[in-house]
């Protein structure tokens, strides 16, 4: 008996080994092609910005002179744009970064399910014959998983990733509790999970609010600017091209700006990311009512073992709903500011304008 528990009890740390892994793995592919998508993205934007500006300028040649390297310039960018957005579009990077997050999510899911199942043998809240047949369940999941990754193949640099993330312990968990296994699962769901994923959203919720003020306010102070810049045209009648083509530009940059809010649309998306916060908060305190309920002896090791999976389903079921908002871990850390550099930019503008005119 002793050694068919070993046996089995081997190949339940085998397979949960393998989960840790491919879930690792699929993350870093994630990570990597929403990169690309996105520096494919930026850059598009970038291109169609400097296109609408010197599509502006060409028509207005007079004060340039010569525009005609302003035509090719101006052709070149709409080219360039119409390739990013269709390469963005064939790669369907988006489809395939949502792909790999689902998979490794099951990963992950699996990996935590095989951790409760060698904790609750362990406390003796399971028998072995409870053990062969999760064992067997959880196994069954495992091919199905698989079968579903072969959809989203991953690369050696995925491979390579994870491995150098294993060597500096990006896969460490809390350390065992002496007095039960199944209480440093518990522990480790919620100080490594539910109270994380609380604190991801709040600051998500944050950095994207203060996004979307900056933007806003952007707006209003180039608009004010612009209001400002026709009203000295008005006084300074010698300068009144210069001022008015400094309008122009201000007017195209708060365009820019406004589209950008509005395509982003973050009002829905912070509102998402509180109520996640809010979700994985009481998720948070359930575990430590559970806790506290063990320590204090209302519940035996069965039960904990049977409450900590239905926690653990809520627990998966909430990550699954946050993938619709996804964080940003230490962007809340970065402080910066859009407003000094469009003022800079507007400043630019007008500088070099002038310049031409002379």
């Amino acid at each position: 008996m002793v050694n068919t528990d070993k046996a089995i009890l081997e190949k339940i740390a085998h397979r949960q080994k393998e989960a840790m892994l491919n879930k690792k793995t699929h993350f870093n592919a994630a990570d990597r092609k929403k990169q690309f998508h996105l520096c494919l993205g930026l850059l598009a934007i970038v291109i169609s910005v400097l296109f609408v500006l010197l599509n502006a300028l060409v028509q207005f040649a007079d004060i340039f002179g010569d525009a005609q390297w302003l035509s090719w310039a101006n052709m070149c960018l709409a080219f360039l744009a119409f390739i990013l957005y269709n390469i963005r579009a064939l790669l369907k990077y988006g489809l395939i970064v949502h792909g790999h997050e689902k998979i490794a999510a099951d990963y992950l899911d699996l990996f935590k399910a095989y951790r409760r199942l060698q904790a609750g043998f362990q406390d003796k809240a399971i028998d072995i014959t409870q053990l062969q047949t999760g064992f067997t369940t959880l196994s069954q999941k495992q091919v199905e998983i698989d079968e579903k990754a072969q959809a989203f193949p991953t690369t050696k640099i995925d491979s390579d990733l994870t491995q150098k993330g294993l060597k500096n312990n990006e896969e460490e968990y809390s350390k065992t509790n002496k007095d039960s296994a199944l209480l440093t699962e518990l522990e480790g769901q919620n100080t490594e999970g539910a109270v994380i994923e609380k604190r991801k959203h709040l600051y998500a919720a944050k950095r994207k609010a203060k996004l979307d003020s900056i933007l806003e306010k952007s707006v209003m102070i180039i608009t004010f600017l612009v209001v400002i810049t026709l009203s000295l045209e008005a006084i300074f009648l010698t300068a009144a091209e210069v001022l008015r083509w400094s309008a122009v530009f201000g007017v195209l940059i708060a365009m820019v700006l406004f589209s950008i809010r509005a395509q982003m649309n973050l009002i829905p998306i912070i509102e998402g990311h509180k109520l996640m916060a809010d979700e994985f908060s009481t998720l948070s305190q359930q575990y430590l009512s559970l806790k506290s309920e063990y320590q204090a002896h209302t519940i035996q090791s069965s039960a904990l073992y049977q409450q900590l999976e239905t926690l653990s389903d809520q627990h998966n079921w909430n990550n699954r709903k946050g993938h619709a908002f996804p964080t940003n871990v230490g962007d809340y850390k970065k402080k910066w500011n859009t407003v000094p550099l469009l003022g800079c930019f507007y400043t630019f503008v007008i500088l070099l304008i002038r310049k031409f005119k002379t």
